[in-house]
């Protein structure tokens, strides 16, 4: 859990600080269901919801290995609760993913649009 949270924190500044985001939420929990966004964050004109994956280490493969099919179905579902209970449906939105490694050296890697937009259901 603080490695996780190591990593949560590391993905948010680098986001606001190397990539002009403006971070509105943080770990928004859907209510009624077991769903989870790590991060939220407004790029222009466009929602952005990321994924934050962190490991030790990538000796064993990219943390982006991690966020398969079943993730992105979960961080869909919960990016629909967002979208509707924020009122933001007429933001564009897209999908990231950002990999942290905490070891000797602190590692933030940014996956732009990692999911086809075009194949998610509509809202």
């Amino acid at each position: 859990m603080v490695l996780a949270r190591r990593g949560e924190d590391l993905a948010h500044r680098f986001v606001e600080r190397e990539l002009g985001w403006q971070v509105v939420a943080r770990n928004y929990r859907h209510p009624m269901r077991k769903l989870e966004i790590d991060m939220v964050a407004v790029d222009g004109e466009t929602l952005v919801i990321a994924e934050v994956k962190t490991r030790a280490s990538d000796e064993v493969g990219s943390p982006l290995r991690a966020v398969d099919g079943q993730k992105a179905w979960h961080i869909g579902q919960g990016a629909r609760a967002w979208i509707k209970r924020a009122e933001t449906l007429e933001m564009a939105v897209r999908f990231d993913v950002l990999t942290v490694i905490v070891g000797e050296t602190e590692r933030v890697e940014y996956h732009k649009d990692v999911y086809s937009l075009a194949a998610r259901p509509e809202i």
